[in-house]
């Protein structure tokens, strides 16, 4: 896509990412978040899936100073991007640590945007590198709330009461996507696809007020590896929330009392104070 010449490498190019580049990818994300990780046989198959669904880029240099790959280029960054309807959504900005502060973070993004044409509705969440904060602010998404990751361990959480609420079932793909749009929450099929496919997850209704995607396994989690992710988890209204929430972990709990389970929850979401009362951090 584009190429720039001279500074503290040969050559960068910016270029559309494929499946064969989704090793790379991985090693580079790890090499941001946890370098005493061991090395890689596997790729992280959402890369994968942003390639195929999405927009994936990569940034190779030449004359690096980690040296060159195979093809005399090495794949120092990479960046992802998923459009659904009006919603454009970035789903990974990363640049490895040898070669942070050339600009490359910028180009990425850069070439991101100018290759999806995103509308208005941007969103991206889960970082706290004061650059990537100043790249996004810029693109006009502004810091709205801060997202915590919650775990539950089985044997130091309680049950969170959902007086009301329906007890959550499983149910089909096609159902849930039904639940999303009566709730007004966006959830396309083929991202539950790739979760059926890739990480054994279920779809599961609260009755009319709400439901989620539980997925049973985490294979690339970094912090718990064992932990069963709850997620995407939507209700018809704020006030369903914390009763949704709770069905859905007695769901969870009635399938598998021995992992710990994990939830993104919002700053404002009234889930966060049941969630910690119940002895989740």
């Amino acid at each position: 896509m584009t190429k720039v010449t001279g500074g503290a490498f040969d050559t960068s190019t910016i270029r559309f990412g494929t499946a064969k580049d989704v090793v790379a990818c991985t090693r580079v994300w790890r090499a941001t978040v946890d370098t005493t990780l061991p090395e890689l046989t596997t790729g992280y198959d959402l890369y994968e899936h942003e390639a195929e669904t999405g927009t994936l880029l990569v940034a190779e240099v030449s004359g690096g100073r980690q040296g060159a790959g195979r093809n005399g280029a090495l794949i120092v960054g990479f960046a992802g991007s998923i459009t659904r309807g009006d919603r454009w959504f970035l789903a990974d900005l990363f640049v490895d640590p040898s070669y942070h502060g050339l600009g490359l973070g910028r180009r990425l993004l850069d070439a991101l945007v100018a290759n999806d044409s995103p509308g208005p509705v941007r969103a991206t969440m889960a970082s706290d590198d004061p650059r990537a904060l100043t790249l996004n602010t810029q693109l006009r998404m502004t810091p709205r709330w801060p997202c915590f990751s919650i775990i539950g361990a089985p044997d130091r959480t309680a049950p969170l009461g959902f007086a009301g609420v329906p007890i959550a079932d499983r149910c089909s793909p096609a159902e849930l996507v039904q639940q999303t749009e009566r709730c007004g929450y966006p959830l396309s099929r083929i991202d539950l696809a790739y979760w059926e496919r890739t990480v054994d997850a279920d779809c599961v209704l609260v009755g009319d007020v709400g439901g989620a995607v539980v997925r049973w396994t985490t294979p690339f989690s970094i912090e718990h590896p064992d932990a069963i992710s709850i997620g995407p988890l939507f209700a018809s209204s704020p006030e369903q929330l914390p009763g949704v929430v709770g069905s859905v972990l007695s769901l969870v709990r009635a399938h598998d009392d021995r992992h710990p389970t994990k939830l993104y929850v919002p700053g404002p979401s009234p889930a966060l104070r049941p969630l910690l009362d119940a002895g989740h951090r």
